[in-house]
């Protein structure tokens, strides 16, 4: 099995481990039915590979009309089912589960990425590490299909340079210089968190490939740019922001002069994507 079968499995045993106790008492065992998956409003379609893994594992017969990351408009059929109605009945709200919550996040961030190439087509829209355990795959793998760069997947992913890092260690440049003679890779990219227009040009002297303003207000976003423009360092360092980026803002950081803006709120805050799943006798 694969690590989406061992999943999937997971999330259904989770719902249907020990049975279906009003399925059971009403529903004739060798009751055959047909369903239909059908959305409640428009939403940029993901989850489809891994609920066709979750279909086929309760032995259901499925027809998908989308595929993932394509948009789907309010009334529209994703898939129809067919087969047992017991089973079908204890894949329901798992089914329904995954595909709001995958495609909550790919809406968001389709949105982020639209508003964005309005104001200059080169800005990335990123991820972040604000998911839910247990569920992060298939968070980054929303994002991707909304547009979005999933970011590290975990700690082990990319070097990046936090302030508890700095606060442990001693000052930015220390720590990057630090850090870049004990790397396998001395080529490796390093990212550093800074939180000052100063900080940007220490990391930036002392050889960061990637600077993530953290928390800087628009204001001090556009400060930090122009300062390393003067110093002949822009060009050397992958600017990125994070931390309170909303959709009332975004349009003014893309404005900023960065090349990535990374968001928490579209895993940990994107609202599930409302469908239904109606069931019919054979």
């Amino acid at each position: 099995m694969t690590r989406a079968d061992h999943e999937m499995q997971r999330f259904l045993d989770e719902d249907y481990g020990r049975g279906d106790i009003t399925s059971d008492l009403l529903v004739p065992k060798e009751l055959e039915a047909r369903g239909t998956i059908k959305m409640k409003e428009e939403a940029v379609i993901a989850g489809v590979d891994e609920v066709s893994i979750l279909l086929k594992q309760v032995g259901l017969e499925q027809k998908w009309n989308v595929s993932d990351g394509s948009i789907v408009r309010f009334g529209e059929v994703v898939v129809k089912v067919s087969g047992n109605a017991r089973s079908m009945l204890a894949v329901e709200r798992v089914a329904l589960n995954i595909l709001g919550h995958m495609s909550g996040i790919a809406t968001a961030t389709r949105r982020a990425v639209d508003m964005v190439s309005r104001i200059d087509s080169a800005v990335r829209i990123a991820g972040t590490r604000k998911t839910l355990p247990g569920l992060r795959l298939m968070e980054k793998r929303a994002i991707k299909l909304g547009g979005g760069d999933p970011h590290r997947n975990d700690l082990y992913d990319m070097v990046l340079i936090k302030d508890n890092h700095i606060s442990l260690m001693g000052t930015i440049g220390s720590t990057i210089r630090g850090i870049r003679e004990s790397m396998p890779d001395k080529g490796g990219r390093i990212e550093v968190e800074v939180d000052t227009s100063d900080g940007a040009g220490e990391a930036a002297r002392s050889g960061a490939d990637i600077i993530m303003l953290d928390n800087m207000s628009v204001e001090d976003v556009r400060e930090a740019v122009i300062r390393l423009e003067k110093e002949g360092l822009r060009e050397k360092v992958a600017l990125e922001v994070s931390g309170g980026i909303r959709f009332d803002n975004i349009e003014a950081y893309a404005q900023a002069g960065v090349d990535i803006i990374s968001m928490g709120i579209l895993t940990n805050s994107s609202h599930a994507m409302d469908m239904t799943f109606k069931i019919r006798r054979a």
